[in-house]
């Protein structure tokens, strides 16, 4: 939302089918990574593809559907109160996060969000890298590329758009790129 939006005026915004003018709109560019916490109105533009990774929670509020219809050309339901009493009107508008370049044994990655629920990092893989998955289980998705992941459970080969969940007790993990690739690890802080 643009920042001073009221639950008052997003309210009425949405009675008039004129909800765009509450929003703040961004202009995303391909790599970048926009965190939005619990709580933040969001919609997503044409063409955009992307990876969403979220704190557990089994709702889903629709505050707005754009006119779309569901498979049986019926208007999905529409969840204003509860989206509203949902919705963090203190948190104003989000951009995109600045990477912060990090480095382990093996390679340089990029912390792109680090928050209470999850940390995302960035990894750009040319060389064999190794992670060691010892105190917690990660998400592994490859955006760009392929790589073999190989474990002491066995290996597999992940192209791009895959995702695979390694288990805490994966130990010594190698990470080998088809030429190079683009992976995020999701894990839990």
């Amino acid at each position: 939302l643009k920042s001073g939006v009221t639950p008052e005026q997003l309210r009425h915004a949405l009675i008039a089918g004129t909800v765009e003018e509450c929003l703040n709109m961004i202009s995303v560019k391909r790599g970048d990574c926009v965190f939005v916490p619990a709580g933040t109105v969001h919609a997503l533009g044409p063409g955009i593809v992307l990876a969403e990774v979220q704190q557990q929670s089994n709702l889903t509020f629709r505050l707005f559907d754009w006119g779309r219809l569901d498979a049986s050309g019926k208007a999905r339901p529409i969840h204003v109160e509860e989206s509203i009493t949902c919705t963090d009107f203190d948190l104003g508008p989000v951009f995109p996060v600045k990477p912060v370049q990090l480095c382990d044994q093996s390679h340089v990655f990029e912390e792109l969000v680090r928050c209470e629920h999850f940390v995302i990092r960035r990894h750009r893989i040319m060389d064999p890298a190794r992670m060691v998955i010892e105190d917690r289980f990660r998400i592994l998705i490859v955006l760009e590329g392929a790589i073999q992941v190989r474990t002491k459970f066995g290996a597999v080969v992940m192209p791009t758009g895959t995702t695979a969940i390694l288990p805490a007790c994966s130990g010594e993990t190698a990470l080998i790129p088809s030429g190079s690739a683009i992976v995020l690890e999701v894990l839990c802080p």
